[in-house]
């Protein structure tokens, strides 16, 4: 992936990516994929000796070694004629000058320079006309990246027009200057296909890395580092112009098919030991334009994904050199030349990042929150390869790059096997059978269309539900009852199960009817079976349709502190069949709803909270009621807590009184949940005013009466009455 420059910001976009991104794997899939498909083209059609297949039955053994007795002689011919390469050109000299002299070479030299120099003078005419142009596009809006490429696609549409002029006064003045035989007019439109395929493939090169251009760079990499890639793929692609221009020039000019077969495979292997060059010396610069760390980038990260992702120039390694080996195989076997074969795969290959950087720039530009993305310049210098828009982290931004690179990964792979000249019916037909392989199409549509359909579904519901659950420690910290959630907040996740499990259904019966599978039966016994199972579970029955009926009154919500008599607690979530209520003691009680025969509900809409005040007898009551009113007064003023009430703090006066004190009564109205913690403040208020003012609670008292004390002489007779009673009794015992 292109790691397109996006106007983002750089902390909080499209979190919980894994280290190697879904296009990374796709990338490592579409690898694995071309490998397969080149090794079936090879082998598909294999030039064996012809004695050797006809003797031989027909079995994948002795067809590889039919393969391997025409690559050996098919190498042997290959290694004999590669002797004679320094004759080349010779041979080459004498096809351009025949019927002339040796010094007609430099004539044609003279003629080709002469031809250029015109072309180039009048490309510089053009260059002049779009000058005024050119000019004003500094003036343009670049701080998006739609700008930028914008600008640099009018620079590359002047650049193409310029080099149209050029190529259309070459061609003219050729007619003009010489034309010459065959030879010598392919000689020369074999170097100026050569000059325009270089100059066309620099013009590109500049669209994507802009050396020069810091400012309209969409990549997120560094000057020097934009002009060594650029350079290193301008060399590449001239190696590969010049290999595909040079083999069609040697072919027209009557080249032996072995000496063409041997220098058609030395400079297959230039081409690929410089693209192993190019990577070696340059992966970490590949990996920050493709968006892919570094080896030291990912040291931190775990798992295989972090591992590929920081080496993964030695899996493109390995990949262009299986790439070789099997072009190489293929043209000893069948003779042809793999342009046409390797070119469009590194093609293929190289447009998936940049398709892919585009899809996500048009992500950003269109699901990204303009607000959270002001004054950055760029979210991908510092969160490559995300599937996600900033202010998008669970948005549709993520669904379209989801989606978009499972169907880039389905059109990849259909690419590479129309390229290889692989049948993939008949390959699935072999692998999965046939009834499968007819239906893997229209399974592979539905389970794409289904795959986008509920990632949009679930997008919807999930922008509706700022949190799913509360915190299972959401009430330890405070005895408040909680508000709860809204009605759509508490109703979204069981229609989200409902959808999912109802787009599972059907996508099944999709895809078995897609086999050709009378789904109808199937239907048929579905029904048989619910009914069976509504019967033989009528108490499942009787949770769920009293569950529906609570939802549809609205009785509680997520989130609300209630009491269904079987137990209390707050609502912490809610399946089909029951509920889930957290104590404010920590323990969940599950409750089916077919069991709750009334709910009380302690969050709804207000909260009255009265308090007992203690106050002696001789206490100022008007001056009681004036500091509670006052405290009320200040605590609705209080930005903290003001917002909370409803209704402001007020005496109720006296409530009852006993042995010691009054009972005053105070009340507030306020916000559920928020009832308990005002309760808190409105006591520490109070006894600071109360202090403030003179005024003590009154302690509770027990007042115990008891007889005077005695003096000494009423204590003497006491006891001396006490004394003569006794004996008395003594007497009467006896």
């Amino acid at each position: 992936m292109m790691r397109l420059r996006g106007s983002g910001s750089d902390g909080a976009h499209w979190r919980g990516v894994e280290p190697v991104p879904a296009l990374l794997v796709s990338l490592a899939v579409v690898v694995l994929v071309s490998i397969v498909l080149a090794a079936s083209g090879w082998a598909a059609e294999p030039a064996a000796d012809a004695d050797i297949a006809a003797a031989e039955p027909d079995s994948l053994l002795f067809r590889i070694q039919a393969d391997m007795y025409t690559l050996h002689g098919r190498l042997k011919e290959m290694l004999a004629a590669a002797a004679e390469l320094p004759s080349l050109g010779p041979f080459i000299l004498r096809r351009i000058t025949k019927g002339y002299g040796a010094e007609h070479v430099w004539q044609l030299v003279a003629s080709t320079l002469v031809i250029l120099a015109v072309a180039w003078a009048g490309e510089g005419l053009a260059r002049r006309l779009f000058q005024p142009l050119l000019i004003r596009l500094p003036a343009l809006d670049t701080r998006s990246d739609f700008g930028k490429l914008g600008v640099l696609a009018l620079r590359l549409i002047v650049r193409m027009i310029e080099l149209a002029a050029f190529a259309l006064i070459a061609i003219a003045m050729f007619f003009l200057v010489y034309q010459g035989h065959e030879a010598a007019r392919l000689a020369f439109w074999t170097i100026l296909a050569f000059v325009l395929c270089v100059r066309t493939g620099a013009a590109f090169l500049r669209l994507l890395l802009a050396p020069d251009q810091s400012g309209l760079r969409l990549p997120a990499i560094d000057d020097a580092t934009a002009r060594q890639l650029y350079w290193s793929f301008l060399f590449l692609a001239a190696l590969g112009a010049a290999t595909v221009l040079s083999g069609m020039f040697l072919d027209h000019i009557g080249v032996d098919p072995t000496l063409l077969l041997a220098f058609g495979q030395l400079i297959l292997v230039l081409n690929f030991v410089a693209i192993v060059a190019v990577i070696g010396a340059h992966h970490d610069g590949i990996g920050r334009l493709v968006g892919i760390h570094s080896a030291e980038g990912v040291e931190r990260a775990t798992g295989l994904g972090g591992l590929i992702a920081g080496h993964w120039y030695v899996f493109a390694i390995c990949y262009v050199v299986a790439m070789a080996l099997s072009a190489t195989a293929n043209r000893l076997l069948t003779g042809e030349a793999q342009a046409a074969h390797t070119v469009p795969t590194l093609a293929v290959l190289i447009a998936v990042p940049i398709v892919h950087g585009l899809l996500r720039m048009t992500v950003d530009r269109f699901f990204t929150d303009g607000a959270a993305v002001a004054g950055t310049s760029s979210r991908l210098e510092t969160e490559p390869l995300t599937v996600a828009a900033a202010g998008d982290t669970d948005g549709y931004g993520r669904v379209i790059m989801r989606n978009g690179n499972i169907l880039l990964g389905v059109v990849v792979v259909l690419l590479l096997a129309e390229i290889w000249a692989v049948d993939l019916d008949a390959l699935a037909a072999h692998s999965l059978g046939a009834r499968i392989a007819n239906s893997l199409f229209d399974i592979i549509i539905t389970l794409i269309l289904a795959s986008a359909g509920w990632g949009i579904i679930k997008t919807a519901i999930n922008r509706q539900l700022p949190h799913e659950r509360l915190g299972a420690l959401a009430l330890v910290e405070d005895e408040a009852v909680g508000t709860g959630l809204t009605r759509l907040e508490t109703l979204l996740p069981l229609l989200r199960k409902f959808l999912f499990i109802t787009l599972l259904v059907t996508v099944a019966l999709i895809a078995i009817s897609a086999m050709g599978i009378n789904i109808g039966p199937l239907l048929a016994g579905a029904g048989v079976v619910g009914i069976a199972v509504g019967f033989g579970a009528q108490t499942l029955v009787r949770d769920i349709i009293s569950g529906v009926f609570f939802l549809i009154d609205d009785a509680f919500r997520v989130g609300e502190y209630i009491d269904v008599g079987e137990g209390k607690g707050t609502v912490e979530r809610m399946s089909v069949r029951a509920l889930m209520l957290r104590h404010h003691l920590g323990q969940i009680n599950t409750i089916p709803f077919g069991v709750i025969r009334r709910v009380t509900n302690y969050s709804r809409d207000w909260a009255i909270m009265k308090l007992e005040l203690r106050v002696p007898f001789d206490a100022d009551l008007e001056q009681v009621r004036k500091i509670v009113k006052q405290v009320g007064q200040e605590m609705m003023a209080d930005p903290e807590y003001g917002q909370h009430f409803i209704q402001p703090l007020k005496s109720q006066g006296v409530h009852r009184m006993d042995d010691s004190s009054f009972i005053v009564r105070v009340k507030f109205m306020a916000r559920p949940g928020e009832q308990f913690v005002l309760r808190r403040e409105v006591f520490r208020r109070v006894q600071e005013a109360f202090r403030q003012n003179g005024i003590k609670f009154a302690p509770r008292r027990v007042i115990v009466d008891a007889a005077p004390a005695l003096g000494p002489t009423a204590a003497a007779a006491v006891a001396a009455e006490a004394a003569d009673a006794g004996g008395a009794d003594g007497a009467k015992a006896s």
